[in-house]
């Protein structure tokens, strides 16, 4: 075999790098799966909300039919996640060792905090004007995902 001769891996070879691979991907994720109190419920609230932005932004782009009870409950659950519940997982002596959120939030607490209302304000009136079709509802969703 020469230098840079390609070698197909022999099965052995395959079967340890798929393991190898599948150990590193379950401990990275049993890192995240292992994280409890506060720091567990800030990353569930963030994946949420992008959970259910995922869906407003294939709507507002036309990549799915504009939806009426979607734009309802997608916009309604970031708006329930967003504000006074969104701040009451940041609140001061709430960043405790390891660190898992930026620091800035504590350092600029009061434009955390108005962000947070803005976002709650953009969802709440995109889901209440959920019916006024799908130009308006871009402009809404341009508001929430602009905070």
């Amino acid at each position: 075999m020469e230098f840079g001769e390609i070698v197909m891996p022999s099965s052995v070879a395959k079967i340890c790098l798929a393991v190898v691979l599948l150990v590193v991907s379950a401990s990275t994720i049993a890192a995240h799966f292992g994280t409890a109190g506060v720091v567990n419920e800030r990353m569930m609230l963030m994946k949420q909300m992008a959970k259910d932005t995922k869906p407003l932004a294939k709507m507002v782009s036309g990549k799915t039919a504009h939806n009426v009870g979607a734009v309802r409950q997608h916009a309604g659950e970031i708006d329930k996640r967003a504000g006074a519940a969104m701040i009451e997982l940041f609140l001061a002596g709430r960043d405790m060792a390891p660190p898992e959120a930026d620091a800035n939030i504590w350092r600029s607490w009061d434009k955390f905090s108005s962000i947070a209302a803005d976002l709650e304000s953009a969802a709440s009136a995109m889901a209440a004007g959920a019916d006024q079709g799908q130009a308006a509802g871009k402009a809404a969703f341009g508001r929430v995902a602009g905070t």
